[in-house]
């Protein structure tokens, strides 16, 4: 199966125009085979523990919180860089602001992997310092999946026991409250002053349609439709769409009652992943 989407990843690269970036994109994705067939001999012959691992991975995550932490507090981590962005915040990933999805990605494994070894009050512990350190990164889609799967996941730290649990919802909303007071107005700003609109008048769907996110859709769905088979290519989007900014603005003022769109939707991805692989890799 890998070797099937590869080879139509290098072919669908081939007939892009811009080949050789997305060549260079593409062609690397065979680690990914590499690394999985690597690594379950190294797990299956226990050269590599994984509850180990996990164990040490929580410590580079809860590091990557405490900078994270810092950033937030004063501006800069503790390697004195700035991430540029004053409502975003990457800790050591520096001008990568991919902080909160790479807490998202592993914070889940490593606390589950090594939970049964671990009292559950510790591990719960940690969950809320990620999911501060993912709130604080200011990622609002991956904090809202993390939250979301935090959420269940308190099912399955039944044994704390009432006692505990009230312990830590007190230490909880101390905590969040002085994260709140102190970096409110960035946490506003961020997860709902950036959220504007063109016109307050339209429906939910035509507001979405005319928002910069919305925008990006209606770009992908344009590329899509003239690509719709094989789309144009990995890491194509980028370029592609320049060629749809009249058919985004027109569209747009098509809905908007001002009509005096500015927001042309291209972007160097549609920031939906269901988007991009339609329009760089077709039906």
């Amino acid at each position: 199966i890998f070797l099937f989407i590869y080879l139509y990843l290098v072919f669908n690269s081939l007939i892009s125009d811009q080949i050789l970036i997305s060549l260079i994109r593409t062609v690397p994705y065979l680690k990914f085979f590499l690394f999985v067939l690597v690594y379950k001999q190294l797990i299956e012959k226990n050269i590599i523990n994984l509850k180990k691992l996990s164990y040490i991975w929580s410590i580079i995550l809860l590091c990557l919180c405490l900078d994270i932490f810092f950033q937030s507090f004063f501006g800069f981590d503790v390697f004195g860089y700035d991430s540029g962005n004053p409502v975003r915040n990457s800790g050591f990933f520096f001008d990568e602001l991919v902080a909160g999805a790479f807490l998202l990605c592993f914070s889940f494994i490593c606390i589950f992997l090594v939970k049964k070894i671990q009292n559950n009050l510790i591990s719960f512990l940690f969950l809320i310092v990620f999911l501060l350190g993912t709130l604080l990164s200011g990622e609002r889609s991956n904090f809202i999946k993390f939250f979301l799967i935090f959420l269940v996941s308190v099912y399955f730290f039944k044994n704390i026991g009432l006692k505990n649990l009230l312990k830590i919802l007190i230490v909880f909303i101390v905590v969040t409250s002085s994260i709140l007071l102190s970096q409110g107005e960035k946490i506003k700003d961020r997860y709902f002053g950036t959220l504007s609109f063109s016109n307050d008048n339209l429906g939910l769907l035509d507001t979405y349609l005319t928002s910069p996110y919305g925008t990006h859709a209606v770009s992908a769905y344009f590329v899509f439709k003239d690509n719709f088979y094989l789309g144009v290519g990995n890491k194509n989007f980028r370029y592609e769409c320049q060629k749809y900014d009249n058919q985004v603005l027109e569209f747009q003022n098509n809905i908007s009652s001002t009509g005096t769109a500015t927001v042309k939707g291209c972007s160097t991805h549609p920031h939906q992943f269901y988007y991009e692989i339609l329009s760089e890799h077709g039906f």
